[in-house]
């Protein structure tokens, strides 16, 4: 509407007609613009733009044409058909007559045809692009609906099935502890202890798959301690436990002392599966730390059993989204494999890791 004053008091203050022509160009650009975002006052605005040139010949030109498109192609993607379409009616007729000097009725056929024509095709071209806007946002409504249906039956099969199966082990695991001889009894407690790990992380997975939050999935007690020393203290006793032998060397506070990983849980967690699945449980596993004045090294080796692993213990996925956790946490994880013997190595660096610096 500034605009549009600016125009008017350029007129009657009897400015050259340059200078009203550039204003009023100008006012008919920024009016199709402002057209998508505040419709009807852009409308109006535009409106009286259209009949200052048709009534003042001399301001008339070719953005005046080309503008009154504009105008009515972002009607058309804003308002709905009928309005949008009332609108260009309107535009088409003050953009032909005089409605301030008495001229009511357009005075030549043509031109009113072929803006007419120009008109019809860009609103319709507007209300198939506003048709086709509007489909996908319900698509896209849709799906995101189909997303959280398919989220709440995951959350229910986690809940009613995992959840129930991994409480059966823990109460059968108890009962077995209490009643097994004393070199059982261990291994029946560290099956139930296991059995209630996963019971927190189904239960903290649900919790994330229902709010959707990050940090709900990533909390301390899910992920234990970021002290490496601790992770790797955890992994040996875990692999030991199994029936594996370990050859452990260099594990200890003055190799691996501060050294904070915040994935570490989940990594560790991925190379002991690793170990269990593929190993051969009849040959040692090797896990050694190295410190030297730049990096910590950690490598974990083991002997590959000739047996098939079980496909139902098997992702194919772990070790590529450890291997990125790793680099999360400022370190490296890269594997290798020479014969039957498969290493992995970690290194992490002294002076600056992730966001922490060492601790000493």
């Amino acid at each position: 509407m500034c605009v549009v004053l600016v125009v008017l008091g350029l007129l009657l203050a009897g400015a050259p007609v340059e200078a009203s022509a550039t204003a009023l160009r100008v006012g008919v650009l920024v009016a199709a613009v402002c057209a998508l975002i505040s419709p009807l006052p852009s409308t109006i605005a535009f409106a009286v733009l259209l009949q200052v040139a048709a009534t003042n010949t001399e301001l008339q030109s070719p953005v005046v044409f080309f503008g009154t498109l504009a105008v009515v192609t972002n009607l058309s993607l804003c308002l709905s058909p009928a309005a949008s379409g009332l609108c260009a009616v309107a535009l088409w007729y003050l953009a032909l007559t005089r409605v301030s000097a008495g001229e009511f009725i357009p005075d030549d056929a043509e031109p009113s045809a072929i803006l007419g024509a120009f008109i019809i095709v860009v609103w319709t071209g507007g209300l198939v692009i506003r048709e086709t806007l509007i489909n996908k946002r319900k698509d896209s409504e849709k799906f995101q609906q189909q997303i959280e249906d398919e989220r709440d039956r995951a959350v229910k099969a986690l809940h009613g099935s995992v959840a129930a199966s991994l409480t059966s082990v823990v109460l059968r695991s108890e009962s077995m502890a209490m009643n097994a001889p004393e070199d059982s009894r261990q291994d029946s407690l560290l099956i139930a202890e296991d059995a209630r790990r996963a019971m927190r992380e189904v239960r903290e997975l649900i919790r994330f798959m229902r709010t959707n939050d990050e940090s709900e999935f990533a909390s301390d007690d899910y992920q234990g301690s970021s002290d490496l020393l601790n992770h790797l203290l955890i992994i040996v006793g875990k692999i030991r436990s199994h029936g594996f032998s370990v050859i452990d060397s260099g594990i200890n506070e003055a190799v691996l002392s501060g050294i904070q990983i915040q994935n570490g849980y989940a990594v560790f967690r991925e190379l002991q599966t690793n170990i269990l699945k593929y190993a051969d449980q009849t040959k040692p596993i090797i896990v050694a730390a190295v410190r030297d004045e730049e990096v910590v090294t950690i490598a974990i080796q083991n002997t590959v059993a000739d047996h098939a692993p079980d496909v139902a213990m098997t992702t194919e996925i772990g070790l590529t989204e450890a291997v990125k956790l790793v680099k999360r946490d400022g370190g490296t994880l890269s594997f290798s494999k020479v014969d039957s013997t498969w290493r992995s190595e970690l290194t992490f660096p002294l002076v600056k890791h992730g966001n922490s610096k060492e601790r000493k």
